[in-house]
């Protein structure tokens, strides 16, 4: 199950696909305007500076899709940093050479590394915020759980979980994805009772964000796989068949049209075929678009 609760981008935020395709070329504009921007006054910086705009213009390549510019400016960056022995620079430079190696090249054995990088530079400075520190530590449990190290990732994200589990930042649950990824862990382990527990804290994180609904995203998402657990495939759609529309287009939408089809598919439903053509070129896309937001 797939949800990011940390602060997104507008166009991720928008539950309207076609309000996705109306923005995204929108966004990416935007994005473009501030890589030139920072390209125009690189040359004009130095020390600390310098390495913090590298740092700002590969996430803004990151985020426009341009993976093969980031490497460059990331590299230089450690570089510069290490000349100076900026630690906060080093922290935020190797946390995005992780996320990069992760999310786009699959490298995790490297992503590991520089994920661990990260966390001992910041352990060096005082000049760090929880939420670099969380997105660390999800960030190393999330390899952990790719590499099927699941021991080592459940100690990891549980130590995330009491460190920020408690804190709330943009109105995002700092903790969240570390949750999410041990319902991952217990759902592929058959751990039901612990996936329940875990996704309790997140119900309770629903309700605290206003959600009033007779059941909540969490609750409905739970639901459905209890229901599909048990075979019972046509009680399970109204669950899913809510995650799946509440959040479409989100950075959530493309695993979700995968599951709510492969349900559909066990449920038999007449009333369309288990993915049509729309749904799957719809999940192409949400995927492409989203990728990098994880």
């Amino acid at each position: 199950m797939c949800f990011q609760p940390h602060k997104r981008p507008f166009y991720q935020r928008c539950k309207n696909c076609f309000a996705v395709f109306l923005l995204l070329p929108l966004a990416c504009f935007a994005q473009q305007k501030q890589i030139d921007s920072l390209k125009k006054i690189l040359p004009q910086l130095t020390d600390t500076a310098r390495v913090d705009a590298l740092c700002a213009l590969s996430l803004f390549y990151f985020f426009a899709g341009q993976s093969n510019a980031v490497d460059p400016n990331i590299e230089t960056a450690i570089r510069e940093a290490q000349k100076i022995v900026y630690a906060h620079g080093l922290g935020v430079a190797n946390n995005q050479k992780a996320s990069l190696l992760f999310w786009i090249r699959n490298d995790y054995p490297s992503a590991l590394y520089y994920v661990r990088q990260s966390l001992q530079w910041f352990a060096q400075t005082n000049n760090k915020t929880k939420k670099q520190i969380d997105e660390d530590y999800w960030l190393l449990g999330k390899i952990k759980t790719e590499m099927g190290e699941y021991d080592e990732a459940l100690d990891t994200l549980e130590l995330d979980c009491r460190l920020f589990g408690n804190i709330y930042e943009d109105n995002c649950l700092m903790g969240g994805p570390a949750l999410e990824t041990m319902t991952d862990i217990y759902r592929e382990r058959g751990e039901y009772v612990k996936l329940l527990e875990t996704q309790q804290k997140l119900v309770a994180w629903d309700r605290q964000r206003g959600d009033t609904s007779d059941y909540s995203f969490h609750e409905s998402w739970v639901l459905g796989l209890m229901y599909r657990l048990l075979g019972d495939y046509r009680t399970a759609i109204p669950f899913w068949r809510k995650v799946f529309m509440g959040y479409m287009g989100g950075n959530i939408g493309a695993w979700n049209t995968m599951e709510y089809a492969e349900l559909m598919m066990y449920a038999g439903d007449p009333t369309r075929p288990a993915i049509t053509m729309h749904d799957s070129t719809l999940c192409t896309v949400i995927t492409k678009t989203c990728v990098t937001s994880w």
